[in-house]
């Protein structure tokens, strides 16, 4: 496999040095020392011509950080090694952090729990009425999905929501922005924000398919009343709603689905259009776990549907930066080590090729073929050894972090003083 464009990576044992220095500071960062992690080969591979597109997102990053100005949208997406937020909650946190005076917000979020599955640790949601759940893991769906490949419905007349953000856990994460994002042009139903009396902006965007208020004060959690205001008798359906604000900052968006190949965002009518709506910098892709979890895993296939995606991504996106994350290593049914991922990475390299995007190499990371037995002596996965434990997310979500910056800081040493990154 031909790996082009490596950024250069400096790693002692136990600490990592980012001198970003348009910002004039430095930043620390800690690993456990494991002997058996490929340190060095955590970097982002960029393929084709991807760095003109992380040229234009660093330099906007650069813009934010000396300068406070703009918002960065990051979005990633995935199968259950996102759902549970671990991995890129620990992204979120590092970004949203490493610079003193950037004020993040949490981004778009589902409502995993009122759809009878896991939901990030960082907000609690509770719901009144009665709610059905679509996946887009359900082959014969005919529901409409968007980015978070899944979505709630209700013929309740009334029903509410309830978000709570776990602030001890994710930092202040305060919001005056909030957009449904619903089936408007199907239905007739409104919002209260039960919570809040004070005066607000409505906008109602059928083009896009959202509902979306700004309002004066900044909060940390939303009561939310939705209610029926026609005779129309369809479903209301929510795909998701994001939590903005307008300070300068990085949004850190996160959406997966348990169970979730590739194909299973193809079933997304709503992808691209939600995703234009977003518009998010930089696109992170986690998925390919499930493609070649079978034994009798297809190449040919795999790509077909990564390379769909892609297009779908592209045509959306055409500006934005993208990183592809290569499968870890794991085992089939607890027993079997899995050698399609590597396959699978394979292809997703060549996709990066072809759709001029970085890849991660967590498989390489890991330490290739049969790592995750050293990763479960060590209490870094569970006992499926096909996820993560808890520490074993958030060391990954450190390891891309890392690279993340470190090929930021390759980019300030390329062009500090050249053009004063405006």
């Amino acid at each position: 496999m031909t790996h082009r464009g490596k950024i250069s990576f400096f790693l002692l044992p136990l600490i990592f040095v980012l001198n970003v220095q348009a910002g004039a500071q430095e930043f620390t960062f800690r690993f456990p020392n494991y002997d058996f992690i490929n340190y060095e080969e955590s970097i982002l591979h960029f393929e084709g011509e991807s760095q003109k597109y992380f040229e234009l997102f660093y330099r906007k990053l650069n813009k934010l950080i000396t300068k406070g100005d703009g918002q960065i949208q990051i979005l990633h997406i995935g199968d259950s090694h996102i759902q549970a937020d671990f991995f890129p909650g620990e992204m979120r946190q590092r970004v949203q952090s490493f610079e003193k005076g950037i004020q993040g917000a949490r981004g778009f979020i589902f409502p995993y729990s009122v759809a009878k599955t896991n939901n990030p640790p960082d907000y609690k949601v509770s719901a009144s009425g009665n709610w059905e759940r679509c996946r887009n893991i359900t082959r014969q769906t005919s529901c409409d999905l968007g980015i978070a490949g899944i979505n709630i419905m209700t013929t309740d007349s009334v029903s509410s929501m309830t978000f709570q953000f776990n602030n001890k856990a994710a930092g202040v994460q305060i919001f005056n922005q909030i957009r449904i994002y619903h089936n408007i042009r199907q239905t007739g139903y409104d919002f209260i924000l039960k919570n809040y009396e004070g005066p607000l902006k409505k906008v109602v965007n059928l083009a896009e398919g959202y509902t979306e208020f700004w309002v004066k004060e900044y909060l940390t959690s939303l009561e939310l009343v939705i209610y029926r205001c026609d005779s129309n008798r369809n479903p209301f359906v929510l795909h998701g709603i994001y939590f903005g604000n307008d300070f300068p900052g990085i949004v850190y968006s996160s959406l997966g689905v348990n169970g979730a190949e590739t194909y299973s965002f193809l079933r997304c009518n709503l992808f691209e259009e939600q995703l234009k709506s977003l518009h998010p910098d930089l696109v992170i892709i986690s998925l390919g776990t499930n493609d070649a979890y079978p034994k009798g895993f297809n190449s040919d296939i795999f790509y077909t549907n990564y390379d769909s995606l892609l297009k779908k991504v592209r045509n959306a996106l055409p500006d934005a930066a993208l990183i592809l994350t290569t499968p870890g290593d794991s085992y089939r049914n607890k027993n079997h080590s899995n050698v399609n991922n590597a396959k699978a990475g394979e292809v997703i390299y060549m996709m990066a090729l072809q759709h001029d995007a970085a890849v991660w190499d967590l498989y390489e990371v890991m330490g290739g073929l049969n790592s995750i037995l050293k990763w479960q002596r060590k209490g870094l996965t569970n006992a499926d050894r096909l996820h993560l434990s808890k520490e074993g997310y958030i060391l990954q979500g450190e390891l891309l972090f890392s690279a993340f910056f470190d090929s930021y800081d390759t980019y300030l040493n390329k062009y500090i003083g050249e053009d004063g990154l405006d």
